[in-house]
């Protein structure tokens, strides 16, 4: 399941992830207007998140804009379509405009 982090068009400035899980996740945004069918839609982008680790990305810069909304999800499964959530929550904060 995804998770809209805004309702509209905007744009994505950074984040700061955090994989508590013992397994790698996959954190991916979706670029729509409403939750995304995140078996058959293609994110636009995905990023791998080690285990027991985080990624950061500073905000000091726009990385990317969203014409619909910005959902994110985390999945277990690189691929763009299919796999399943994580056994422990993925903390995500998207800094976002």
């Amino acid at each position: 399941d995804g998770t809209e982090v805004k309702a509209s068009a905007g744009n994505r400035y950074g984040w700061n992830i955090i994989n508590p899980s013992t397994e790698v996740v996959y954190v991916k945004f979706y670029d729509s207007l409403l939750e995304p069918t995140t078996t058959s839609e293609t994110p636009v982008l995905i990023l791998m998140v080690p285990a027991e680790g985080s990624v950061f990305q500073e905000p000091n810069v726009r990385q990317q804009d969203f014409a619909n909304g910005i959902w994110v999800s985390s999945n277990q499964v690189l691929a763009d379509a299919g796999g399943s959530a994580p056994s422990v929550p993925t903390y995500v904060e998207a800094r976002y405009k």
